[in-house]
């Protein structure tokens, strides 16, 4: 009711509704046209070889990958000189532990320089 009482005082919405009602009318009558090509790619199925061939490259990469980690290995780690968990570095055992820091006190503030 609203919208017709509006659009009987409005031409430039008059205007626009009929531009509207005219373009709807046209979509809604004109024949659908279909693609002359499929416009989705055609979806081939894997063929063996390939996966063969894909399952031969992933386990050379394996061999090659772990044979660079030992040679890696026995070059950074030495040869395995280091100390067993067993027996624990001396050297380390008595060394101050360095890894902690003391807990502020209650009467430290922050942001106060005493």
């Amino acid at each position: 009711m609203l919208l017709r009482r509006h659009l009987s005082r409005c031409e430039g919405c008059r205007a626009f509704a009929e531009r509207i009602t005219q373009t709807t009318r046209v979509l809604r009558t004109t024949p659908v046209e279909r693609p002359s090509r499929a416009l989705v790619p055609e979806v081939r199925p894997l063929r063996r070889r390939k996966a063969s061939v894909r399952l031969a490259l992933a386990g050379a990469l394996v061999v090659v990958a772990a044979a660079t980690g030992g040679v890696v290995g026995s070059i950074v780690g030495g040869g395995g000189g280091g100390p067993s968990p067993a027996q624990p570095n001396r050297d380390i055992a008595l060394r101050p532990d360095t890894t902690t820091v003391p807990a502020p006190s209650p009467t430290d503030r922050p942001g106060t320089n005493v």
